[in-house]
């Protein structure tokens, strides 16, 4: 294969469910910068907006992109069966009344998830079994760059992040080993380098705290623990005295028990936001430790530090106000907009400046 631009690149994964049934839908209330608004807690001078749902099309988004100023693509998985996935278009620009319809750029994809754009400008799609990129253009056709990977078990799905310096971890030899679910992959830039962070999806014991989901900083040939540790060096269940979990990798920091971290990005330090130099993480989890994005400050080195801090939370199910929030996918924007994908309910929303706001 020929050699690419710059790439690091995971497989990561999701666990397997049955495609989303139809939930209820969002009652809005007011208007978000001309948008709906949604009733849900954000930073002083910000507003939820439903953007899109099903009636737009959405059938299972999991990630979007904006790959022009105001020009986004959007990953619909479709479910979980092969075949059903698209990527999707749609344009919004500040002062729409409402963003261009949703584009079907290409269809019968095999469960689609990562999107990103590469250091030669091309954007990178992840398929459950090939990684293929193609340039932004009004039509699609697919340059597979890996092909023949792993697209059965429980956790098919591909994640991919890019870093600065120019190298493609291929083959596909272990990076970080000891590691489960890592859906939320993070590249930090740091001066002379950065840093790789794994927010990890830890096993659903029936436990309602334990164990704790981790912030991971990966190097290569770290170890981390899975299947025998979790948390912070602790045996899992069934291996206790036998783990070995002192010479593991201890994480960063601990997150509450079923957060289900779904992804993560480092926002720029210049980025026209209030997020500019933090980490952003999508909690997808269905329990009261999830359903919301939260931050994490960064350090001077570039690592997390202090407690998560929400972003956008309040988001339990109310009857004839809205569902329980599921996000599964978030990205900045050229304006600083934060762009939000629910898998679950099948919705687009943006968090923008409230316009409402007492200044």
């Amino acid at each position: 294969m020929k050699a690419i631009a710059a790439a690091w690149l995971l497989a990561a994964f999701s666990a397997v469910a049955a495609p989303p049934a139809a939930t209820a839908p969002y009652t809005t209330g007011g208007q978000c910068a001309g948008l709906p608004r949604l009733a849900l807690t954000t930073p002083a001078g910000w507003c939820v907006a439903l953007v899109a749902n099903a009636s737009q099309g959405l059938r299972f988004p999991r990630r979007v992109l904006e790959v022009a100023p105001g020009r986004f693509w959007l990953v619909d998985m479709g479910g979980w069966d092969p075949g059903r996935g698209r990527l999707l278009e749609f344009s919004f620009a500040p002062g729409q009344a409402q963003p261009a319809a949703l584009r079907v750029l290409l269809e019968r994809l095999d469960r689609p998830h990562g999107i990103a754009r590469g250091p030669d400008g091309r954007i990178y799609i992840g398929e459950a079994g090939r990684i293929w990129r193609t340039p932004v253009a009004d039509s699609v056709t697919p340059e597979v760059v890996i092909d023949a990977l792993p697209a059965d078990g429980s956790h098919p799905l591909k994640e991919l992040v890019f870093a600065p310096d120019g190298r493609l971890l291929q083959p596909l030899r272990p990076w970080s080993t000891g590691l489960r679910n890592s859906l939320a992959l993070a590249w930090v830039p740091t001066v002379g380098g950065g840093h790789l962070l794994q927010g990890e999806n830890n096993v659903d014991d029936p436990d309602a705290t334990q164990p704790p989901e981790e912030l991971n900083l990966l190097r290569d040939g770290s170890q981390h623990g899975w299947p025998a540790c979790v948390g912070a060096r602790q045996p899992a269940r069934g291996y206790a005295g036998r783990a070995g979990c002192a010479a593991t990798q201890a994480p960063l920091a601990l997150w509450p028990a079923h957060a289900a971290p779904l992804q993560m990005l480092a926002a720029p330090s210049t980025a026209p936001s209030p997020f500019a130099g933090r980490l952003l993480v999508a909690w997808h989890g269905p329990r009261a430790t999830g359903h919301r994005i939260v931050s994490h400050a960064l350090n001077a080195a570039g690592l997390p530090q202090g407690p998560p801090l929400s972003v956008v939370s309040d988001w339990a199910a109310r009857a004839g106000v809205q569902p329980q929030g599921a996000p599964t996918g978030i990205t900045l924007d050229s304006a600083g907009r934060l762009w939000i994908v629910e898998d679950r309910h099948r919705t687009l929303l943006v968090l923008l400046p409230d316009p409402t706001a007492q200044r």
